[in-house]
């Protein structure tokens, strides 16, 4: 996965998990270098069997350290389809933390997470 900045950095990798890491952080504190106020989670499933229902939030921070409860984004199996791109606006963060919520279904599923920020 990547991240894409506003100040032209490459994308990063943020999930990629499977359903044993459930409650697992991706790439905690991934720092985008500057504030930004808007977040776009595009999430990508597989597996033999893709999940059939599962959860991926982001959350911003400004310091790193403390992160808001509420997440920047959600991405939700069934509300969304595998590629789908889920785009927040509205909170100012510097740093992201990814995290799987949860995970059901399929046979070895598998996420893959991209969060790009501007």
């Amino acid at each position: 996965m990547s991240y894409r900045t506003a100040v032209g950095s490459g994308p990063k990798t943020v999930l990629n998990l499977a359903t044993v890491n459930t409650g697992s952080t991706g790439l905690p504190n991934h720092d985008f270098g500057i504030m930004h106020t808007s977040i776009a989670l595009q999430v990508v499933l597989g597996g033999t069997v893709p999940a059939t229902g599962g959860v991926i939030t982001v959350y911003g921070s400004l310091d790193g350290v403390n992160y808001d409860p509420t997440p920047l984004a959600t991405w939700t199996v069934g509300t969304q389809v595998s590629g789908n791109i889920v785009v927040a606006t509205g909170k100012g963060f510097i740093y992201v933390n990814c995290q799987l919520a949860s995970l059901a279904g399929g046979t070895s599923p598998t996420v893959n997470a991209v969060v790009a920020a501007y």
